[in-house]
C-alpha cells in the first residue's frame, strides 16, 4: 500500500495540434486509501475512484457525474486506475498506460470524464507529465523538455477549453485530424497557446515522440474536414513566413480563392511582421474536396506570385493560418519555366507533424500521371536534393491546371488523394496536414 504523499493526485491532459499542428492529452486520477467522495444524498457515488488533495475537491464539485460514469465504464476505469498509480511527472508511467489503451478509440464515459477534468479542474489536476501520450519514451522526454511550456498552456482557459474539446469531441486518443480543426475552431487562442509546448517538443522529443511518423489516420472511415455555414464567415489571421528563415514576409497582398471558377474575393496585405487579416466566408459542404477548394493567391511588389492551399476548412468565428511564402526558392536553378508552374507538396503526418530528419523513412507523393518529384527538401537542409522522401516534394515543369497529388504512407499505402491548381510562373503550395482517404 503506497503513502498517501506518494500518491498521484488526479491529472487529465491535453489533446492537441497543430498545423499547422501536434496534440497530445493525457488524465490522471490518484488513488488515496483514505479519502471518500461522494455525491449529495440520492445522487450517485463518485467514490469509486479515488482521488486525493485539491484535485479531489473540485472533481467532487465539478465532475462528480463524469466521474461515475467513468467507474462503471471498463475501459475508463481502468485508464484511470493505470494512471492512478503514477506519481504526477512520472512520464515512464504515464507512457505505459497510454500504451495499454492507445489502440482503442476513447469510450463515451471515458470523452465526458477527460474533457470535465481539462475544463473545470485543470488548476487542480493537470500537470506536465500530461502531455503527449506517444509512448513511454516521449512521455518521458517531453516531461524532461518542455514542462515550462506545457504549463503555460494549461494554465490558460483558452487553452483549457482546446483540451476539453478534443477530450469530449474526438474518439481517437491524437490521430484525428478533422476533430482538431473543429477544435481549433471552437477555441483559436487555446491552440495557440498549445503551439509552443509542440514546438519545443518537436524540436526536443522528434525520435522519442516519432515526429512526422504517425500515419495511423490513413483509414476511409475518419471523417471529413469539418464544415461552416453558408450565411457566415471566419475573421482570419494570417502570417506569411519566409521559407527560408521562418521571418515574416511584409508589402504582400492576398486573396481568398476557388479553383472551381478562379474567382477571389477580400484583398488584403501583410504589415512589417508578416500578418494580415481577411473574413472570408466558412467552408460549405462540397461534392469532394470539401477542404481545397479554396486557396490563397499571395503577390509581392516585384510580380512574384504564389497559390496556397491550407489543408484545412474554416468552420468557426476566428482562426489562425501560417503560409509560407516559396519564391525566395527561385535561387534553385531552372526551377520556374516559362509557361510552367512549380507545386510543392508540404507532408505532414495525421498529428500534423514532419520530421525534418528522417527524411528517407518518410511519406512519398506522386501525380496522376505518375510523375516523381524533381526533388525532396528538408527547411533544416534546403541545398541537399538528393533524398527520396522528406517534408517537402517539389515538382517543376507543370502544365497550368488541376494537378491531382496521391500521397503514401512509409509502407506505400495511399493516404490521401488531392488537388491544386498551377499557374504559369507561379508556385503553388500544398499543405497535406491530415492524410486520411478522401
Amino acid at each position: 500500500m503506497k503513502a498517501r504523499s506518494a500518491r498521484r493526485r488526479a491529472s487529465l491532459g491535453v489533446l492537441a495540434a497543430a498545423g499547422a499542428a501536434f496534440a497530445g492529452a493525457c488524465a490522471q486520477i490518484a488513488n488515496v486509501d483514505d479519502y471518500s467522495v461522494r455525491e449529495q444524498s440520492g445522487a450517485r457515488s463518485c467514490v469509486g475512484l479515488a482521488l486525493a488533495d485539491e484535485c479531489a475537491t473540485c472533481m467532487q464539485t465539478e465532475c462528480c457525474p463524469e466521474t461515475a460514469q467513468c467507474q462503471d465504464d471498463q475501459f475508463c476505469s481502468s485508464f484511470a486506475n493505470c494512471l492512478a498509480a503514477c506519481a504526477r511527472e512520472d512520464g515512464d508511467c504515464t507512457g505505459r498506460c497510454y500504451g495499454y489503451s492507445h489502440a482503442s478509440p476513447k469510450t463515451f464515459a471515458t470523452k465526458k470524464w477527460m474533457g470535465c477534468a481539462a475544463k473545470r479542474c485543470a488548476s487542480s489536476c493537470l500537470g506536465c507529465a500530461d502531455l503527449g501520450p506517444f509512448g513511454t519514451d516521449c512521455t518521458k522526454c517531453a516531461t524532461t523538455n518542455g514542462c515550462t511550456q506545457a504549463n503555460n498552456c494549461l494554465k490558460d482557459p483558452n487553452c483549457q477549453g482546446y483540451a476539453s474539446c478534443l477530450w469530449e469531441q474526438c474518439d481517437y486518443w491524437v490521430l484525428d485530424p478533422a476533430c482538431r480543426v473543429k477544435c481549433a475552431d471552437l477555441y483559436p487562442e487555446g491552440r495557440e497557446r498549445f503551439l509552443p509546448w509542440a514546438a519545443k517538443i518537436g524540436g526536443q522529443c522528434t525520435n522519442e515522440c516519432r515526429w512526422g511518423e504517425h500515419f495511423e489516420c490513413a483509414d476511409p472511415r475518419m471523417p471529413d474536414m469539418p464544415i461552416g455555414a453558408s450565411d457566415r464567415q471566419t475573421d482570419l489571421t494570417l502570417r506569411v513566413v519566409s521559407g527560408l528563415n521562418r521571418e515574416g514576409v511584409p508589402d504582400l497582398t492576398i486573396r481568398d480563392c476557388n479553383d472551381t471558377d478562379g474567382s477571389c474575393d477580400g484583398e488584403t496585405g501583410t504589415d512589417p511582421d508578416g500578418i494580415a487579416h481577411m473574413t472570408i466566408p466558412q467552408s460549405t459542404a462540397t461534392p469532394s474536396r470539401t477542404y481545397t477548394r479554396r486557396y490563397f493567391e499571395v503577390n509581392s511588389l516585384e510580380g512574384e506570385r504564389e497559390l496556397v492551399y491550407s489543408g484545412r476548412s474554416f468552420s468557426g468565428a476566428r482562426a489562425t493560418v501560417e503560409l509560407l511564402w516559396l519564391p525566395e526558392f527561385n535561387t534553385y536553378p531552372g526551377l520556374l519555366q516559362p509557361g510552367k508552374g512549380v507545386l510543392v507538396v508540404q507532408l505532414a503526418d495525421c498529428v500534423g507533424s514532419f520530421d525534418p530528419y528522417a527524411l528517407n523513412s518518410g511519406a512519398t507523393v506522386l501525380l496522376s500521371d505518375g510523375k516523381k518529384p524533381l526533388f525532396y527538401v528538408s527547411p533544416y537542409n534546403p541545398t541537399d536534393l538528393t533524398h527520396e522522401s522528406g517534408p517537402f516534394a517539389v515538382f517543376a515543369g507543370l502544365e497550368p491546371g488541376l494537378h491531382e497529388v496521391h500521397v503514401f504512407d512509409p509502407l506505400g499505402q495511399s493516404v490521401s488523394t488531392l488537388a491544386a491548381l498551377v499557374d504559369d510562373h507561379t508556385y503553388t503550395l500544398l499543405y497535406v496536414n491530415f492524410p486520411f482517404t478522401q
